[in-house]
């Protein structure tokens, strides 16, 4: 299931949003 995938990237990106 790659919306899970997703959902686990977006969630990190929120807790780290200086990675982009």
């Amino acid at each position: 299931m790659v919306s899970v995938h997703k959902l686990l990237f977006f969630s990190f990106c929120c807790l780290y949003p200086g990675i982009s």
